[in-house]
């Protein structure tokens, strides 16, 4: 099966904001691979990155780059808390790095471009990970299902 791309995912965001709820929901949408998106984090083993993983973590905002912090009480009286949501955010995909001397780096995608930053908040991105609700894991033939999204890519 083919993996996504960062580009291809900010090229058709909108499409995945409208779909969201049903990939998180989704094992075989939500396991879909994403070129070069991973946690690196010594002394921990690489953890590759999946297209609910990014999702969940950009629309809740927490691996966005220069978004002002909205608490929950504002965001529950919001109508569409998506809406806001901007492909100029800064998307972090890509994080490296040292725990235990906190040293590291996140690439981001804002602006139509790639960045690549120092990141000083190395362990709170990775309990923000961590802390993913994930769907079920339902493999049919060893292989992932994913046709509804194959348009998209």
């Amino acid at each position: 099966m083919n993996a996504l791309t960062i580009s291809s995912i900010i090229k058709n965001l909108h499409i995945y904001q409208s779909q969201y709820l049903e990939i998180i929901a989704t094992s075989e949408w939500y396991f879909t691979p994403v070129e070069d998106a991973y946690i690196n984090l010594w002394p921990l083993k690489k953890q590759q990155l999946f297209l609910g993983d990014l999702l969940q973590l950009w629309f809740s905002r927490k691996w966005c780059l220069n978004v002002p912090e909205i608490h929950f009480f504002e965001a529950v009286h919001q109508q569409d808390y998506l809406a806001g949501f901007s492909k100029q955010d800064g998307l972090l995909f890509k994080i490296t790095g040292n725990l235990l001397t906190g040293e590291g780096r996140a690439d981001a995608w804002q602006d139509q471009q790639l960045i690549s930053e120092s990141h000083a908040s190395i362990f709170r991105t990775l309990c923000e990970y961590k802390a993913l609700k994930r769907p079920e894991v339902s493999v049919q033939h060893g292989l992932f299902k994913t046709e509804k999204l194959q348009h998209i890519r």
